[in-house]
C-alpha cells in the first residue's frame, strides 16, 4: 500500500519516491514474472508457448537475418517455443531501455536459443549495450530478463528523444 506506480514519460512503470528500485512486468495468461533490481534498469517478458500462425510475417519484419535463419532451421516441433524465445529476448531488451517500440525489434539482434548475451543496439552512430538471458522455467512458458546500465538507458532516451520525437 505504501508503494506507488507511475508510469514515467516513455510509459514505463516506476516506483515513485526516494525508492532507487527498477522493475518490470509481463504476464502471458497465467503466468507472470516480476523483475526488480538496485542499480539496473530491468525488462522482462514471458510468453505461454503456443501456435503462432503468423510467426513466418512476424519473423521476416521483425527478426534480424541471422536470427530467420536460425528460426527457420530449427526443428519444426521446436519453431514455436524458438520463436517466443527469440520474441521474449527483444521484448526484454526493448523494455529494459525503457523507450518502447520506439526502438524496433529487427534492430535488436538477440538470438533463438535461450543462452546469456550482450546485445549491442545501434542508435545512430552510438550503441546501448543489454545483457539478456533468457530465465528457466517449468512448464509451457518462456521468458527473459534484460539489463540495461542507466548510462546505455539514458543514451536510448537521449537517442529517441533528439531523433524520433524532436521538440
Amino acid at each position: 500500500e505504501d508503494l506507488i506506480l507511475e508510469p514515467d514519460a516513455y510509459g514505463k512503470l516506476r516506483l515513485m519516491g526516494e525508492n532507487r528500485l527498477q522493475l518490470n512486468l509481463s504476464h502471458s495468461g497465467h503466468q507472470g514474472v516480476i523483475g526488480v533490481t538496485q542499480s539496473h534498469a530491468i525488462g522482462v517478458d514471458i510468453e505461454l508457448v503456443r501456435e503462432v500462425p503468423d510467426a513466418d510475417v512476424i519473423a521476416r519484419s521483425q527478426f534480424t537475418a541471422r536470427e530467420q535463419r536460425e528460426w527457420r532451421n530449427s526443428p519444426t516441433a521446436q519453431r514455436d517455443r524458438e520463436f517466443l524465445t527469440c520474441w521474449t529476448r527483444k521484448e526484454a531488451c526493448v523494455k529494459s531501455l525503457g523507450v518502447g517500440f520506439l526502438l524496433q525489434p529487427a534492430l535488436v539482434e538477440v538470438g533463438c536459443l535461450p543462452f546469456h548475451a550482450e546485445v549491442c543496439i545501434p542508435l545512430g552512430r552510438g550503441r546501448s549495450v543489454v545483457e539478456v538471458a533468457s530465465l528457466p522455467l517449468w512448464g509451457d512458458a518462456v521468458a527473459a530478463a534484460a539489463l540495461a546500465t542507466p548510462e546505455a538507458t539514458a543514451d536510448a532516451r537521449s537517442f529517441f528523444t533528439r531523433e524520433i520525437l524532436p521538440a
